[in-house]
């Protein structure tokens, strides 16, 4: 599991006001994640969930986008197409990214003062079901995903700060918007 924290640069300061200052429209939001291949193949032998399964931490609910895509893929564990978390694959059919639509959530936060909560970031095989189940582990975590209790696969991927070798495939928000000219 990993937790996210939208709007901090790499230095760790909020940017979230500059942000709604320029009064900016969103038109798409993705969260885009590469795998870390070499981890991987360090490890030999991982197979790559399909999947990955975002969700307001404190709310235990997923983002906004996930209610709202209706789409359907061709095999159930695939719905939901457009807030995707779907993985995509490179030339060799091996696992290369992960992406998940949050462009109603992110609109929320800067454009409708919604909390910008804390995220988490889950493995899973098939989001359909939204239900969370208990856990008695520790005291940083009560609830997990069932989608992701039900799921013997793992990944790697590669975070916001990683070595300069993989700056590039950060994970990162990517904001498409459109400026507003008052004058």
């Amino acid at each position: 599991m990993a937790e996210i924290e939208l709007f901090k640069n790499d230095d760790g300061i909020d940017i979230l006001e500059e942000i709604r200052a320029k009064q900016w429209l969103v038109n798409e939001a993705n969260l885009s994640m590469y795998i870390d291949k070499d981890m991987l193949s360090s490890n030999g032998g991982i197979i790559e969930p399909s999947r990955l399964y975002l969700y307001d931490i404190k709310s235990k609910a997923p983002v906004i986008d996930y209610f709202i895509d209706n789409t359907s893929g061709p095999k159930e564990y695939q719905n939901k197409v457009i807030h995707g978390g779907l993985i995509e694959l490179d030339e060799d059919d091996k696992g290369l990214m992960y992406k998940i639509r949050i462009s109603e959530h992110i609109k929320n936060v800067i454009r409708k003062d919604s909390t910008n909560v804390r995220l988490g970031l889950v493995v899973s095989s098939d989001i359909s079901s939204s239900m969370n189940i208990e856990v008695d582990t520790s005291d940083l975590m009560t609830f997990i995903p069932s989608s992701t209790a039900i799921n013997p696969l793992g990944t790697v991927l590669i975070g916001p700060s990683p070595s300069a070798e993989n700056y590039s495939k950060r994970m990162r928000l990517n904001l498409y918007y459109t400026e507003v000219n008052n004058d």
